[in-house]
C-alpha cells in the first residue's frame, strides 16, 4: 500500500514515465524514445525559425507567432533534457523520502493542519493534471477545427500530414516534460514544508524537564533531521535549478506575446482561445514553482522561531541552552532556491515576472502599431 508521499508521486511519475523520464527506466528503448522526442521538438524550432527569415519583412503577426512557437519548444526542450540529466537526484529525492516523519505518529492540531495540507497537495496535481490536459488539447483540436498546425511553423510542401501527426506522437512528451516535470517538483518538494512544521512542533514541545542526558539526545536527533531536510531541499535545488531559470525567462516572453494575440483583431478565435487557456497555465505553473519554495523558506525560518518558543529556560545546563542559541542561530539562515545562482524563487520573483511580461506587451503593442 502506498503511502502519503507515494500517493503524491502517483501521477507524476507515470506521466513522466510516458516521456521517457522516469529515473527507475534506464532501458536502451527510453534513451530511444527521447532521442525521438527531442529530434522532433528540434525539427519544430527549426521550421519555425525558417517561417521568421520568410514572413519577417512581410507579416509581423506570422513573425510573432513562430517566435512564439520557438519559446515554447525551447521551453518544453530545456524541462525536458534538464530532468532527463537529473534523473539520478530525482531517484535519491524518491529513495530519500523514507526518512519522512509519519503524519500518523502525531496527535492534535498539528497532525489535522498537516494531513490537510497533504490533501490539498493531492488536489493541487488532479487539478493542475485536468488543466493541463484541457490545454493540450485546445492545441490539438486546432487543425481539426481550422486546418492550421497545432503552432505556427514554416510548412514545406507535402508536409502537413508528416507534421500533423508527429505533434500527436510527441503530446506524452509535451505532457511530460510540462506537467509531469512541474508536478514531480511539486510533490517532492510539498512535503518538505510539512516535515519542517512537525519539526518545529518537536522542538516547540520538547521537554527540558527531563534528565540533561535525554534531552542532549533528543535535540542532536532533531539537529540531525533538521540537516536532512536541508540537504533534501538543496538536492530539490540541483535537480530544478535549471527549470527555475527556464521558467522565469519563458514566463515572461510567452506571456508578452500570448497577451499581444488574444489582444489582436489579426488573429483568429481559436488562436486567441489557445493563447489565453496557456498564459493562465503559465501563470499556474510559475506559482507553483514560486509558492512551493516560498512556503519552505518560510517554515525553514519557523524552526528557530518554535526552538526559542520551547522551554529551553527550565534547563540549568548551559552546554543545552548553548545548543538551542546555535540552533535558533542557524536557522535565521532561510533555505532558498535559485535559478542557476542568477534568479531567486519565490512570491516575489512571481510578481516581478508578469510586471515584466505586461510591460514588454505594452512595448510591442507599441511597436507594432508604429510599424
Amino acid at each position: 500500500m502506498l503511502d502519503k508521499w507515494q500517493r503524491l508521486t502517483l501521477y507524476p511519475l507515470k506521466w513522466i514515465y510516458l516521456g521517457g523520464l522516469h529515473p527507475n527506466n534506464e532501458s536502451k528503448i527510453a534513451i530511444v524514445h527521447f532521442s525521438a522526442n527531442f529530434s522532433i521538438f528540434v525539427l519544430i524550432v527549426v521550421l519555425a525559425f525558417i517561417e521568421i527569415l520568410i514572413s519577417y519583412k512581410e507579416n509581423i503577426y506570422f513573425t510573432i507567432e513562430s517566435i512564439l512557437t520557438i519559446v515554447l519548444y525551447l521551453h518544453i526542450m530545456s524541462k525536458y533534457s534538464i530532468l532527463y540529466m537529473h534523473k539520478s537526484t530525482l531517484k535519491i529525492l524518491l529513495k530519500q523520502r523514507s526518512k519522512f516523519w509519519k503524519i500518523e505518529d502525531f496527535e492534535g492540531d498539528i497532525r489535522q493542519d498537516c494531513e490537510q495540507r497533504m490533501k490539498s497537495a493531492l488536489m493541487v496535481t488532479k487539478c493542475y493534471l485536468g488543466y493541463s490536459l484541457s490545454v493540450v488539447a485546445s492545441f490539438l483540436i486546432q487543425p481539426i477545427v481550422t486546418g492550421q498546425l497545432p503552432v505556427f511553423i514554416y510548412e514545406p510542401e507535402g508536409w502537413y500530414y508528416f507534421l500533423f501527426f508527429s505533434f500527436f506522437l510527441i503530446t506524452p512528451a509535451i505532457m511530460a516534460s510540462i506537467w509531469g516535470v512541474d508536478t514531480i517538483f511539486y510533490s517532492v518538494s510539498a512535503p518538505v514544508s510539512i516535515q519542517l512544521k512537525l519539526l518545529a512542533h518537536k522542538f516547540e514541545t520538547t521537554k527540558f524537564d527531563n534528565p540533561d542526558g535525554e534531552i542532549e539526545k533528543t535535540l542532536a536527533s532533531l539537529v540531525d533531521y533538521h540537516n536532512f531536510l536541508i540537504s533534501y531541499c538543496h538536492q530539490i535545488n540541483k535537480m530544478s535549478s535549471g527549470i527555475f531559470l527556464t521558467q522565469f525567462l519563458v514566463a515572461i516572453a510567452t506571456s508578452c506575446m500570448q497577451l499581444f494575440i488574444a489582444s489582436q483583431p489579426e488573429f483568429g478565435l481559436m488562436n486567441k482561445i489557445k493563447c489565453l487557456l496557456y498564459f493562465t497555465m503559465q501563470i499556474i505553473e510559475t506559482a507553483i514553482y514560486c509558492y512551493t519554495t516560498e512556503i519552505i523558506s518560510e517554515s525553514s525560518i519557523d524552526v528557530g522561531n518554535a526552538a526559542y518558543r520551547s522551554s529551553w529556560y527550565e534547563t540549568s545546563d548551559n552546554k543545552i541552552r548553548t545548543d538551542i542559541v546555535l540552533i535558533i542561530n542557524r536557522s535565521q539562515k532561510k533555505v532558498v532556491f535559485s535559478g542557476l545562482g542568477l534568479v531567486w524563487i519565490n512570491m516575489e520573483t512571481f510578481t516581478r515576472i508578469f510586471k515584466t511580461a505586461l510591460s514588454f506587451y505594452t512595448y510591442l503593442n507599441t511597436m507594432v502599431y508604429t510599424d
